[in-house]
């Protein structure tokens, strides 16, 4: 009898003292439990659950590196071996990589955010990859060029969605040489925010001078963006 009573004692110490030492959630495990979440357990097969990323709100160095993560999660992922010829199955293989869903609503953010995510989705693209992007509510400054990197043919838009383009504003006062030096970098940064729309959409760069010419900031509909090359079709 007390033989017995000891053992369930200590078995009952052992679970509680086991518990007390399991790790609390911190706020630096959110992007771990977010690809956790999404690939699964360790033990399930290679491929990610829901194939699908949002990007929401304002752009800054935190939300770009999650993007980014799950877009490289997605990319790596989504790898599947296939048949070069549907006729052999048994025949030499191919990897084709599953389509990515993006979905963005913001207002944008900085640049240099922008243009990371910009270029990972033109790396996946170039690897055979596909990215549906998909424009709801707001897509301003920042997320134009995201939104219209998606693949061709699979880029949407709400028939609600608002979007805008603007030339990059910013403040500058010290010395003169310090003054310079950052002038040139923010007309690098307009530059390159230009040439990312450009590159994926009908948009010129005299044709974005008009817009720009008495205006900081360009509103326009999903149909103007469809017309303007930026999105394919409408939701």
């Amino acid at each position: 009898m007390n033989k017995k009573t000891t053992k369930k004692t200590t078995k009952k110490t052992t679970k509680k003292t086991a518990k007390q030492q399991e790790p609390e959630m911190t706020e630096d495990m959110t992007s771990l439990i977010f690809l956790q979440d999404l690939l699964g357990p360790p033990s399930a097969p290679k491929k990610a659950k829901v194939r699908a990323l949002a990007l929401i709100g304002t752009l800054d160095e935190e939300k770009s590196a999650e993007v980014i993560s799950a877009l490289i999660a997605l990319y790596e992922s989504g790898k599947v071996e296939v048949p070069a010829d549907p006729k052999k199955p048994n025949g030499p293989k191919k990897i084709i990589i599953e389509p990515i869903d993006f979905y963005i609503s913001t207002f944008g953010g900085a640049a240099h955010d922008c243009a990371a995510i910009y270029d990972v989705m033109e790396f996946i693209k170039s690897q055979g990859g596909i990215i549906r992007t998909y424009g709801l509510g707001k897509i301003m400054s920042a997320g134009i060029p995201l939104l219209a990197a998606g693949s061709k043919g699979h880029r949407k838009a709400g028939k609600n969605c608002r979007m805008m383009i603007h030339s990059v504003s910013a403040g500058v006062r010290g010395p003169w040489h310090e003054i310079s030096s950052e002038v040139e970098e923010i007309n690098s940064i307009q530059e390159t925010y230009f040439n990312m729309i450009m590159e994926n959409t009908k948009l010129k760069r005299p044709y974005i001078n008009r817009l720009l010419k008495n205006k900081l900031n360009h509103y326009f509909s999903a149909e103007d963006a469809k017309k303007m090359g930026i999105v394919d079709g409408i939701l």
